[in-house]
């Protein structure tokens, strides 16, 4: 009985911790979408195509002088 207690205070302060830190590190970024604390933005991706959601758009990253 203790150790649930425990257990759940603790995940509660952890959660708290985590939400409070996002805040505070999102003042000075553009608006964007916001990640939940444990699965960050993987909602946002395709599931049909997992491979194309990679390569494109939200996890892509071009380097170099141009757009490949």
């Amino acid at each position: 009985m203790v150790l649930g207690v425990f257990l759940g205070l603790l995940l509660t302060c952890l959660l708290l911790l985590s939400l409070w830190k996002q805040n505070s590190q999102r003042r000075n970024l553009p608006p964007g979408p916001t990640p939940l604390p444990i699965i960050g933005n993987i909602l946002q991706l395709d599931l049909k195509d997992i491979s194309k959601s990679l390569r494109n758009g939200l996890f892509s990253a071009v380097g170099g002088p141009g757009k490949r």
